[in-house]
């Protein structure tokens, strides 16, 4: 007996259920499920605590395709330029020398890190 082996293209299969679905629902369902789909993407979800601030989800993609873009310039601005870098480890240093100094870390943590500066331990 021999056997026969099928194989299907999966963008192929997924194009052709896709223009299935669109030839087989009316108008109305398609006013109705671009309405629902707008409402969720901004639609803020109810808050999870006090402190809890939520946004949509069209703001929250929005939020986050800006903060990329900021991190990225930021690192090309600090790779690029020798002073803005030297300006940001110096406040890095000088805000770690702080916290280390009030102990504002957990005791313990504290301990280690400064102990591990004077030694010049990287463990």
């Amino acid at each position: 007996m021999t056997s026969v082996n099928v194989a299907f293209d999966t963008e192929a299969m997924r194009a052709l259920v896709g223009e299935s679905i669109l030839a087989s629902i009316t108008d109305e369902m398609r006013k109705d499920i671009l309405t629902q789909a707008v409402a969720q993407l901004t639609t803020v979800p109810k808050a999870q605590s006090y402190y809890d601030r939520s946004v949509s989800p069209l703001q929250k993609a929005f939020n986050d395709a800006v903060s990329n873009v900021a991190n990225e310039l930021a690192k090309e601005l600090i790779e690029e330029d020798p002073s803005i870098r030297e300006r940001v480890k110096s406040a890095m240093v000088s805000s770690l020398n702080k916290a280390l100094k009030a102990d504002v870390l957990d005791p313990a943590i504290t301990s280690a890190i400064r102990q591990a500066l004077r030694d010049g331990d990287d463990d």
